[in-house]
């Protein structure tokens, strides 16, 4: 009759099948190399996007205030001859 491997040996382990593969927890020392790693790319993140956001507001700002300094004064018309004066 089949009898399977667990039955056989009792090592404290769990039992996965043949088919799967035992991958043991990361080290103390890993762990913390992992978790550090993802702290500085998420900051990294965080500061580009400030950093595009501040920029757009600062591009909108600019093109807000060269729009109101290319018109004209509130009662002067354009004309061609104020152009040419």
């Amino acid at each position: 009759m089949y009898q399977s491997h667990h039955d056989e040996e009792s090592t404290g382990e769990s039992y996965y099948g043949d088919s799967s593969t035992y991958v043991s927890p990361p080290t103390r020392t890993r762990r913390r190399v992992i978790i550090v790693a993802a702290s500085l790319v998420t900051l990294l993140v965080g500061g580009v996007t400030a950093d595009r956001i501040a920029a757009a507001r600062t591009e909108s700002r600019t093109a807000e205030a060269f729009q109101d300094g290319m018109e004209p004064p509130s009662g002067h018309r354009c004309t061609s001859a104020a152009f040419l004066s």
